[in-house]
């Protein structure tokens, strides 16, 4: 076992002992014929970071809208603590919103920003100072409480917004897509702050995103949207080594597939060979390109299975290079590091990889 998959399986350890804080069962959300979520259930755990990844228009956004009270359901149900949500408004759902625009608002200050939700509840002034006067320091913005939200960069804004809706202390933090506006050396700075702030406070994080990498980082699971549909619900690790369906294979990260139908000669019969299940199967082998060796042609590995290809391209990308290959009319991407020795351009090579590493979908 992996070092990733043991932390994985002692989060999910500690979360499966935690109870359920929202529940959907069946629901469907329509707009007049368009049908934005397609009977979905799912069941979110208390203290759990759960991100909703998929393209547009998949849904998540509508789904995280609904455990919000800005949308109600066309049917099914949703519960919150065991309760049923029904029409309660959002201000008497304990859950607070951050979105990709952050919302601020640009005639109050920094400081009346994050208080604006503890003077709404009409608690006493020195509370507000203290609680607000906290999460100012908690979030850094010690040197920015006077300003206001335009005389901010995004980063300091994304701060406010979180810091606004943490001071509320909620249950539950819908965050849609909120690093979407930054840029992407600041974004991958507030994951991580991100991560850190939900391991601080123990709420419940709902994560609405189309960034793979980023549900990756963050999540203790992944719920992977399609169509109005889950199409699959599993840690990151299970996600990427053990995706359900092509969709998902295809959407999280990179990877090969190949459709044996379209190969020729040696390379089909090879595969037919040791996957006679692809035999008049419209399935593909799914094949990540980190589990591709390239070797000299002809070089069988052992417990594996040997392909013939020719070197297309080769893409330089930091740490690392992406081979570009094509094995009769099959193109397919393989990463090796930038130390890596490869052939030249036009080389017939071989592409080597384990077969316990082969999915089939």
């Amino acid at each position: 076992m992996s070092v990733v998959q043991s932390i994985e399986e002692n989060i999910l350890k500690e979360t499966d002992d935690k109870s359920c804080i929202i529940e959907f069962n069946g629901v469907t959300k329509k707009y007049g014929q368009a049908t934005a979520v397609d009977n979905i259930s799912l069941s979110i755990r208390e203290g759990e970071f759960i991100s909703l990844l998929g393209p547009s228009g998949c849904g998540k956004t509508t789904t995280l809208r609904m455990i919000g009270g800005f949308e109600l359901p066309s049917q099914g149900s949703i519960k919150i603590d065991d309760k049923e949500a029904g029409n309660l408004p959002p201000n008497h759902r304990p859950v607070n919103t951050v979105f990709q625009n952050y919302a601020l608002f640009p005639h109050l200050s920094i400081y009346e920003n994050i208080a604006f939700g503890l003077k709404q509840k009409k608690i006493p002034k020195s509370q507000i100072k203290s609680e607000t006067d906290e999460m100012i320091e908690v979030m850094g913005l010690q040197q920015h409480r006077e300003k206001y939200p335009r005389q901010l960069s995004g980063g300091q804004q994304q701060r406010v917004a979180l810091a606004r809706a943490l001071v509320n202390k909620p249950r539950v933090l819908l965050l849609d897509e909120p690093l979407g506006a930054l840029d992407l050396k600041l974004r991958k700075k507030m994951q991580f702050e991100l991560k850190k702030l939900h391991e601080q406070f123990e709420i419940t994080f709902i994560y609405v995103t189309h960034d793979q990498e980023e549900a990756l980082i963050m999540s203790d699971r992944i719920a992977v949207m399609n169509q109005g549909r889950i199409e699959q619900i599993d840690t990151p690790q299970q996600i990427y080594s053990n995706p359900n369906t092509l969709f998902v294979a295809d959407f999280i990260g990179e990877t090969n597939l190949i459709d044996v139908d379209s190969l020729q000669g040696l390379n089909k019969d090879i595969l037919l060979k040791e996957f006679p299940q692809l035999i008049n199967s419209e399935k593909k082998l799914v094949i990540r390109p980190e589990h591709f060796k390239i070797t000299t042609k002809n070089r069988v590995q052992q417990n594996g299975i040997c392909l013939e290809a020719k070197i297309k391209n080769v893409h330089f990308v930091g740490s690392k290079k992406l081979v570009v290959l094509e094995s009769e009319s099959q193109e397919m991407v393989v990463n090796i590091s930038d130390e890596e020795h490869i052939g030249h351009l036009s080389e017939d090579v071989s592409l080597s990889v384990k077969k316990d590493l082969v999915r089939i979908l």
